[in-house]
This record gives C-alpha cells, sequence and structure tokens, in this order.
C-alpha cells in the first residue's frame, strides 16, 4: 500500500451517519458471530451497485473441521448488502436461491496460494487497505463519482490475502457498473 496515498477521516468532511469500513465490517463480523453457531466467516466489503444505487456487500461461507484438515472450503452460502453511508443491513440473500455467483455447489475450494510469498495480515495493513475503500466511497457519497483505479488498489489489497480458488467469489460479488444481475435458481 502507498503511504501517501493513506487517506484519514481527521482531513475530511463526513457525511453525517457515515461509518467507516474497518468498523462496518468489524460490526457486520461481531453481528454474524453473535448470530451464528457453526463455524462461518464473513468476507471483506465489496461495492455493489443495483440499479443507480451503490452498496457495501458481503458474502459468509461455513466450514467444519474435515474443511481445515483438508484445507478446502465451500462456496458462499449468503450474501448481503450494507448502506453505503451506515454500513446497515439492507438485504440478506440465500445462495440457494438468489444468488450473485455461477459457481457450484458441489466443489470444494481450495486455500491453497499459488504464490507462497509472506502475506500481511496486520491490524494495520486492513485499516491502510480499508482506509482506501473509505475514500472510494466517500467520492460517492460527495461527488457520486466512483474511482475506478483507487477502487482496483482496494480489490488488490484485499485479494492478495485470498486464496486462488476463493477469489472469484469477490469478483462475482463485486459489480461496479450494475450488470450484474442476481442468479435466480
Amino acid at each position: 500500500m502507498e503511504k501517501e496515498k493513506k487517506i484519514t477521516s481527521v482531513k475530511l468532511d463526513l457525511p453525517e451517519g457515515y461509518v467507516n469500513s474497518k468498523r462496518i465490517i468489524g460490526l457486520f463480523r461481531w453481528h454474524v458471530d453473535d448470530t451464528v453457531i457453526s463455524a462461518h466467516k464473513a468476507s471483506d466489503l465489496v461495492l455493489r451497485k443495483v440499479g443507480r444505487k451503490w452498496y457495501l456487500a458481503t458474502f459468509v461461507h461455513f466450514f467444519n473441521n474435515h474443511d481445515i484438515e483438508y484445507n478446502v472450503i465451500n462456496r458462499p452460502t449468503q450474501w448481503f448488502l450494507l448502506d453505503l453511508l451506515t454500513g446497515k443491513l439492507v438485504q440478506a440473500y440465500g445462495c440457494e436461491k438468489d444468488d450473485f455467483s455461477n459457481a457450484s455447489f458441489n466443489a470444494k475450494y481450495s486455500m491453497e496460494f499459488l504464490d507462497k510469498s509472506p502475506r500481511d495480515i496486520s491490524r494495520e495493513y486492513y485499516r491502510e487497505v480499508y482506509s482506501i475503500l473509505d475514500e472510494v466511497r466517500l467520492g460517492l457519497l460527495h461527488r457520486r463519482k466512483f474511482d475506478e483505479k483507487t477502487y482496483q488498489r482496494y480489490l488488490d489489497g484485499i485479494l492478495i490475502n485470498v486464496p486462488d480458488a476463493y477469489r472469484e467469489f469477490f469478483l462475482d460479488l463485486s459489480d461496479t457498473d450494475g450488470s450484474k444481475n442476481i442468479i435466480t435458481r
């Protein structure tokens, strides 16, 4: 991440009710942890445009001890649209009925990384990555302008820590031109 491009809320005129992305995903994960009994993980946030409206989006996938032992995981089974300003839940979807991806439910996806380079999963790294998403969100909220280059920097920042076989789900959920329809099964 480029240090000089880092943005902080101290320098910005924040819209009323604005919640930063790091806090939104933290609260969302806490809520999911509090309500779901089985082992699961909520993905990092992506942007999704539906019609003319922008949202934050995330998915949840479940796993078990067998998955961990064999270093595989099932595809996401739920996804969520969150308000771009506040991060509040707007819509929850079950992938069996309303899906964001054509990927198979019958396959297991490898958690291996093809590139064996060390990964930075520190809080500081994610604070920096999420500040890039905040920059994009604030551009949408203030100027109604989508900054594709900055958003791609954000995606690159989160995808580097996502196993190769699972990256497709982030890219399927992310929709910046509003062209991806919900797949009804």
